[in-house]
């Protein structure tokens, strides 16, 4: 399994600035992008995992795009990540 970090962890909620989530944000459409490019959405899953916040929660498990088309971060300090996951048979 390949997981794709966006430069997320989980830190208190007043301590990322806006200059930092923007520029988070920028980086993760960038390695977004580049993902969608290296995997085979025929095979395999991109499945968002471990928001643990209201705003994530109910995106857990969810696939790109059925469940989401914007990658993490949604928030400050968001520390979701991507799973490539090989499609269920």
């Amino acid at each position: 399994m390949v997981q794709l970090i966006f430069l997320g962890s989980c830190v208190h909620a007043a301590s990322e600035s806006d200059a930092a989530f923007k520029a988070r944000k920028a980086q993760a459409q960038t390695n977004f992008a580049q993902l969608l490019k290296a995997t085979d959405l025929k095979r395999n899953d991109l499945v968002w995992t471990s928001g643990d916040c209201p705003v994530c929660s109910p995106l857990n498990g969810t696939t790109y795009p059925d469940g989401w088309t914007t990658p993490p971060p949604l928030h400050h300090n968001c520390d979701c990540v991507i799973d490539v996951q090989p499609k269920a048979k």
